[in-house]
């Protein structure tokens, strides 16, 4: 036969000191103790004999669960499972790589911007002179201050661009085709 439980009143937090009738005292405590611990002891007692009436119903409900899920479609459908864990597992850690690689990357191009701002700001007129030489499609003079080029780059590769094209200009001249009179032998 089981103990009856005592009705457990609801948790309140105590009421202060000067709210109260009569004092709080030591031995008040100590009965609010015992009352909590005789409430606990009952719940327990109550838990055990309910967990030994029910304990062979869980056992054959537990084994009934093991035995369903040691079948062969569910070992399969796990295999199944545990590859799907791996390949989303897998997907995960490659995410990561590729933002990894993408912060790499953008600093890497910031550098290689920055390397060649530098460069074209200390550029000289011997580059200069070289690229207008060597532009087939020459830029402006405010193309190339856009692009943050030196004064002297500048100044040399516009120069240049002028004088290849008056190179271009005497050579056209030179080439024109001569026509003379074929004069025909028989």
């Amino acid at each position: 036969m089981c103990p009856a439980i005592p009705n457990r009143r609801k948790a309140t937090p105590y009421l202060p000191q000067n709210q109260l009738k009569k004092p709080r005292t030591q031995a008040v405590l100590r009965q609010y103790a015992k009352k909590r611990a005789a409430y606990n002891a009952s719940a327990a007692l109550v838990f055990c004999i309910y967990i030994s009436y029910y304990l062979p119903a869980i056992r054959e409900w537990r084994k009934e669960q093991r035995r369903i899920a040691a079948r062969p479609a569910n070992k399969l459908r796990q295999r199944k499972h545990r590859q799907l864990v791996r390949l989303l597992a897998r997907i995960a850690r490659l995410e990561e790589r590729r933002a990894q690689l993408a912060i790499e990357i953008a600093q890497y191009k910031e550098r290689v911007r920055l390397k060649a701002w530098h460069l074209r700001k200390r550029a000289t007129a011997q580059a200069g002179f070289s690229e207008g030489w060597t532009a087939t499609s020459p830029l402006s003079e405010a193309e190339l201050k856009a692009q943050s080029y030196s004064r002297r780059f500048i100044d040399a590769y516009l120069g240049a661009v002028a004088e290849r094209q008056l190179v271009e200009a005497a050579m056209n001249k030179q080439q024109t085709p001569v026509i003379q009179t074929a004069t025909i032998k028989l």
